[in-house]
């Protein structure tokens, strides 16, 4: 499981999801 953070919509803390890719 790895912390891969996208456009951060809300916070990129709160907003890091795991997803494959």
């Amino acid at each position: 499981m790895r912390e891969v953070r996208y456009e951060p919509l809300a916070s990129p803390k709160s907003f890091a999801l795991a997803l494959p890719g």
